[in-house]
């Protein structure tokens, strides 16, 4: 019985450290493939474009999203 208060307080602790950094525990739904098709058009249409500002910030942005992603799975 202790060995298994010992694991869900570790548990607890992983979770608690996860919601601090922000990463969010609740998992988006995947949108369909008829959604996600014209998305990717009009990001590529963006990243052919000559506004390199827009460019400079979505892959900032990407960039994010998978370092936060990276950092709270090798917390675990």
């Amino acid at each position: 019985m202790e060995k298994i208060e010992a694991i869900k307080d570790d548990v607890k602790e992983k979770l608690e450290e996860l919601r601090k950094s922000g990463v969010s525990l609740q998992k988006e739904p995947p949108i369909e493939l008829k959604k996600f098709t014209p998305f990717l058009n009009s990001l590529k249409t963006i990243m052919d474009g000559n506004d390199h500002e827009l460019r400079s910030k979505i892959i900032k942005r990407l960039i994010h999203k998978v370092r936060r992603c990276c950092t709270a799975i090798l917390k675990m």
